[in-house]
């Protein structure tokens, strides 16, 4: 199990981690995030009924819509930011 562990651990270092096409999309991911966080900062209302229980309880706004887009995958993520600002007749372009 250890020479598995070290042998996914160096590929995902040369493949991921260190990779120079992804570490040069970092800015747009940071850029997404953030957009993302505002958006759901702007209206809280927009979050799942989880995360909106979550406030209900007395969970901090911040931590709760962190949590909600720590909790995205990537695609999801991606779609759910189409579908709020790229305009749907742009959408099958």
């Amino acid at each position: 199990v250890a020479d598995a562990m070290t042998k996914i651990r160096q590929f995902m270092f040369e493949r991921v981690y260190k990779n120079p096409v992804a570490k040069s999309e970092e800015v747009k991911a940071e850029k997404l995030l953030e957009i993302l966080y505002d958006y759901y900062m702007e209206d809280q209302s927009r979050l799942n009924n989880e995360s909106i229980e979550m406030l209900y309880m007395g969970e901090d706004l911040a931590t709760v819509i962190c949590d909600y887009i720590a909790g995205m995958t990537d695609n999801y993520a991606i779609e759910t930011f189409k579908e709020i600002y790229v305009p749907s007749a742009w959408q099958g372009v």
